[in-house]
């Protein structure tokens, strides 16, 4: 899954699904279940950050920027919206599923209450990016400044935008300027100062994530697919 992540850094946004499908029929499971779990799962870090993105929309209605302020909370809408319909999320995933030449999965099981409990994680980690958002901040010598809540909005924002910007390679350049309006308007921090910790941000995304492939790669059995076959 780590080493599939990276795909996102190619143009296009399937080079991530299909990596997991051929990844698991190299296991000889179904690639059409990793499939469906994997749109699952995006489309929930995006229902989930654009809820978030609400916190940002807080600060722009106490700054008086009304339009910007619904177009945030409707964004946020939507996501919640497609969150509180399982039913509508296995029928965009198994059209996916059908598309891309696999076998819609009849076993996979979306309840509500599973996509509450991803939702639930995913919000812990959206939580968790952005305190290091804020840890960045602090860290160039930021005093006082919103709260980690708000930065946790910031940071979900301009993923979900920077993600829904099919032509940026992992919502490359796209994110970052998002980032960095939104860290000069809400979170007031200088253009320079919020330029780098979009950049900084960034390279440590970056970073993170290959150091992850590679202790994983590392591990006994990491690079090597084990034949488990699928009930």
């Amino acid at each position: 899954w780590m080493v599939t992540n990276l795909g996102r850094y190619l143009p296009g946004k399937i080079w991530q699904l299909s990596g997991l499908a051929v990844y698991m029929r190299q296991r000889r499971q179904a690639g059409g279940i990793a499939l469906v779990a994997a749109l699952v799962s995006q489309i929930l870090i995006l229902a989930t950050g654009a809820g978030l993105g609400l916190a940002v929309a807080g600060g722009w209605l106490a700054s008086g920027r009304l339009p910007v302020s619904i177009a945030a909370v409707g964004l946020s809408l939507v996501g919640l919206a497609v969150l509180l319909r399982p039913d509508m999320i296995r029928r965009l995933a198994e059209w996916i599923t059908v598309r891309v030449g696999e076998e819609t999965p009849q076993e996979a099981d979306l309840s509500r209450g599973i996509l509450l409990r991803a939702s639930a994680g995913l919000v812990l980690c959206w939580a968790v990016y952005g305190i290091g958002l804020w840890c960045l901040w602090r860290g160039v010598g930021g005093i006082g400044g919103p709260d980690p809540v708000l930065w946790t909005g910031i940071f979900a924002a301009a993923y979900v935008v920077g993600y829904l910007a099919l032509f940026a390679p992992g919502g490359i350049i796209v994110r970052e300027g998002v980032l960095v309006a939104l860290l000069v308007e809400v979170a007031v921090v200088s253009g320079p100062v919020a330029a780098g910790i979009a950049i900084a941000a960034r390279l440590l995304a970056v970073a993170t994530e290959l150091l992850a492939v590679g202790i994983a790669w590392g591990l006994p059995g990491g690079g090597q697919y084990p034949e488990v076959r699928s009930e």
